[in-house]
């Protein structure tokens, strides 16, 4: 079993809080669709990560198309960029 990152644990958390998502519905390949978010609520998930966190997101990607897995990697993406540049 895969281990779960920092960054998919509180995106998991997240969905479960804000949006009452099942825990056990949130698979890396379930899109943000399949889980019940609507556009609204996906660009409402991406500011909440965006303050959590202090990264920039860039909204025009907040898409109900993205998979877990690859918000979980955008979110990581955006950390990884954000220490590269003295962000914390």
């Amino acid at each position: 079993m895969l281990e779960m990152s920092e960054c998919h644990v509180a995106f998991t958390a997240a969905l479960t809080t804000l949006f009452k998502v099942p825990a056990e519905s949130i698979e890396p390949a379930a899109t943000l669709d399949d889980l019940g978010l609507d556009s609204l609520a996906v660009v409402e998930i991406f500011l909440a990560l965006q303050e959590q966190w202090n990264v920039p997101l860039d909204e025009s990607d907040a898409r109900p198309d993205l998979t877990v897995h690859q918000t979980v990697q955008m979110l990581e993406e955006q950390l990884r960029a954000g220490r590269a540049e003295g962000r914390s």
